[in-house]
């Protein structure tokens, strides 16, 4: 069985939080053997700034995801 796993980064918390990073990985599930392999990751930057010129992004959410 395969399972993508997603994770989202954001400026900070709602409300007027954007999305900064999308990332996932495929996990393969085999539940003969009980077993779990990490398939390949992907991680993209997104720029919310561009459609948005006064968002904002929070000092702690740089900080966490040390991006800036």
């Amino acid at each position: 069985m395969l399972v993508k796993v997603f994770d989202f980064e954001t400026t900070g918390f709602p409300p007027g939080a954007a999305i900064v990073e999308i990332g996932w990985t495929d996990l393969i599930i085999d539940n003969e053997r009980f077993t779990a392999e990490v398939g390949e990751t992907f991680s993209y930057l997104v720029n919310p700034f561009r459609a948005n010129p006064d968002l904002k992004m929070h000092k702690a959410a740089q900080a966490t995801h040390h991006i800036d």
